[in-house]
């Protein structure tokens, strides 16, 4: 993971796309426009998630059989995933094109996960972290710097979130977060 200095793009999807990422393997994020940049990037959790959206995309995974593949992954409800902040790290390594014949899906691995009609941004290390709410945008964008500073530390560093000076954080704790674990009590004076 190479998170040089400077600022890294940031890219929000909308849900349950970002779960399916997540949670399912998912290592094609489908867009209507090309994509040149290969290289470190933000995920984004969209603030915007509608039940029809929710509805199509668990239809179309689905109808692919694409959340069979994953039986210990747990359906939270669209009232508890992310939405409204960063909370992922990805890698863009290629680009798959559209493809001519729409008709035409590979049956097995990741590409299963290819919108024929889109352009397939293939993902690598993909890594999780706490949500740190910040508004989003179209396309690509930029944190904010004390947004990134934090992130970057959840990401290289393993610092949760919660140690940081960001108020607008999401509920949860890295694993290597003291607070995550049951039994942490803090000391009273």
């Amino acid at each position: 993971m190479d998170l040089q200095a400077g600022a890294i793009k940031a890219l929000s999807l909308r849900q349950p796309w970002l779960w399916a990422i997540f949670e399912l393997g998912k290592r094609i994020e489908n867009r209507n426009w090309p994509c040149s940049y290969r290289g470190p990037i933000w995920l984004h959790a969209a603030k915007g998630m509608t039940v029809q959206e929710v509805a199509d995309a668990v239809d179309w995974m689905s109808d692919l059989g694409l959340m069979k593949w994953f039986q210990d992954a747990r359906w939270p409800g669209a009232d508890e995933l992310d939405r409204g902040g960063v909370c992922g790290y990805a890698e863009i390594v290629n680009v798959v094109p559209p493809c001519e014949l729409p008709g035409l899906r590979p049956d097995t691995g990741e590409l299963r996960w290819h919108m024929p009609e889109q352009y397939g941004f293939v993902l690598r290390n993909v890594k999780r972290f706490p949500l740190l709410r910040c508004a989003g945008k179209q396309r690509w964008f930029y944190l904010p710097p004390e947004i990134e500073r934090a992130a970057r530390a959840a990401v290289v560093d393993d610092v949760c979130p919660c140690e940081s000076d960001i108020d607008d954080i999401g509920p949860g704790h890295l694993p290597s977060c003291r607070l995550s674990d049951p039994n942490y009590q803090e000391a009273v004076f």
